[in-house]
């Protein structure tokens, strides 16, 4: 498998794995960080997730045109693709861990 379609499906992986919450948090009505600001509405979460879903499958897409594998090795995908939603994720964890102040009580 080439390296253009390892980096698309892997990309892939990240865009479909970010646009799950974002769309989950659409459905709720609740604000949330996007790229179009810190506190963005639920339409642009909604917006936000439809553009990384567009992406992926878009990136799947390149990717699969450019594999130039047979479909003897039709599984090779998952691992790029695998790799790219783990990393989001943990980067997800990563950022909500950092992000979230600590409550520090005093007992005397």
């Amino acid at each position: 498998m080439k390296w253009s379609s390892r980096v698309g499906y892997f990309l892939a992986g990240v865009c479909f794995t970010n646009a799950v919450p974002h769309l989950v948090i659409a459905a709720i009505g609740r604000r949330n960080l996007t790229p179009f600001g810190r506190d963005s509405s639920a339409g642009v979460n909604l917006l936000w997730s439809g553009i990384n879903f567009i992406s992926g499958y878009l990136l799947v897409r390149f990717a699969d045109r450019h594999t130039g594998e047979s479909s003897a090795n039709a599984k090779a995908w998952l691992v790029p693709y695998e790799a790219g939603r783990f990393c989001w994720s943990l980067f997800g964890v990563l950022y909500a861990w950092l992000a979230t102040p600590t409550r520090r009580t005093m007992s005397h």
